[in-house]
Order: structure tokens, then C-alpha cells, then sequence
């Protein structure tokens, strides 16, 4: 999988065909759409980066 930024809050996900059937079926099963899934991993983890840097 690869991700760029694209614009500010816009994050472009590029990913394998097979990457993205693995990933909608673990969406699924979380009860949630593969944008959520993928926001839900990337979000936090920017966060969290963020106050590492303001520290």
C-alpha cells in the first residue's frame, strides 16, 4: 500500500488489487467501509505524531 498527501485533510491510498479485497473483507467484518478502516489506522497515528513534535 502506498499513500500520498494529496491536498491538507486529503490522503491518497493506493493499493494492489488483492491488498484491497483483504482490506474491504476486514472492513466488513469490523462493520465499517474501507475509508473508515483505512482513517481509523492513518488519524491516530498522524496524532499522535503530532504531539511527539509539540513536546
Amino acid at each position: 500500500m502506498r499513500a500520498d498527501v494529496a491536498m491538507p485533510d486529503h490522503i491518497l491510498i493506493r493499493v494492489f488489487s488483492e491488498e484491497k479485497k483483504t482490506l474491504k473483507e476486514l472492513a466488513r467484518k469490523k462493520g465499517t467501509s474501507l475509508s473508515g478502516l483505512i482513517r481509523a489506522a492513518v488519524l491516530p497515528a498522524q496524532g499522535s505524531e503530532n504531539v511527539a513534535r509539540a513536546k
